[in-house]
């Protein structure tokens, strides 16, 4: 039987304290195989929109530069940028053992993960106009989630309807949850909605973890 156990985090928006409890955890517990990081890295990646602070622009940018770095030297680690993660792409995580999965699908311990950042937009136009990788559209929404049949989804929104609600709005995807219903994936593995950070559902077989601002330990 593989051993497979996985330290997933979403949402880390630059958090010095996040990325050390990620790093001390990997670095205490020997057992952990890989890292899956779901997105939101930073607050505004390296082309911050003009509610973001010029003076700090790349400190989040080059503080996940160098976590992602140094956690790739202890352990594979797989990435797909978030909504924040404005021009960050593989080239800036170029470094040993660190893959940016985003719409992509790859083995990763003998299982099918595929990658995706795409997230419906819930409140137009702004959230369109200054983060990456949103829409309003169904069909951009059905496109991005129209991969095979995999094992694991590394998605950055959730699937409409679980751990999905901001306020009175869902910001889940209708084409991931009907992803789920038709290939039944063992986990999708998410963040980007905090209020659900740290809370784990299900929808029929699939186990669909929302690890926004926090992480924990899967064994797959």
């Amino acid at each position: 039987m593989i051993n497979r156990s996985w330290l997933v985090a979403s949402d880390i928006h630059g958090s010095a304290d996040l990325w050390d409890s990620i790093y001390d955890e990997v670095e205490r517990y020997k057992t952990i195989t890989t890292v899956v990081l779901c997105g939101d890295l930073t607050n505004s990646g390296v082309n911050p929109s003009a509610l973001v602070d010029s003076s700090s622009k790349y400190v989040d940018f080059l503080l996940a530069q160098y976590n992602v770095k140094r956690l790739g030297e202890l352990v594979p680690l797989y990435w797909i940028p978030g909504n924040h993660d404005h021009g960050i792409g593989a080239s800036d995580f170029d470094f040993h053992n660190v893959h940016n999965i985003d719409n992509r699908t790859v083995e990763i311990d003998g299982l099918s993960v595929h990658g995706i950042n795409q997230s419906p937009c819930f409140d137009l136009p702004w959230l369109a106009q200054e983060w990456r990788n949103m829409s309003d559209r169904p069909e951009v929404d059905a496109a991005a989630f129209g991969f095979e049949p995999v094992d694991i989804v590394v998605s950055h929104c959730p699937p409409l309807g679980i751990l999905d609600r901001i306020g009175d709005a869902s910001a889940g995807s209708p084409a991931l949850r009907q992803y789920i219903l038709d290939y039944k994936p063992k986990h999708i593995f998410c963040g980007h909605v905090h209020e659900h950070g740290g809370e784990v559902a299900h929808l029929g077989e699939t186990n669909i973890a929302n690890m926004a601002t926090t992480f924990q330990v899967f064994d797959i």
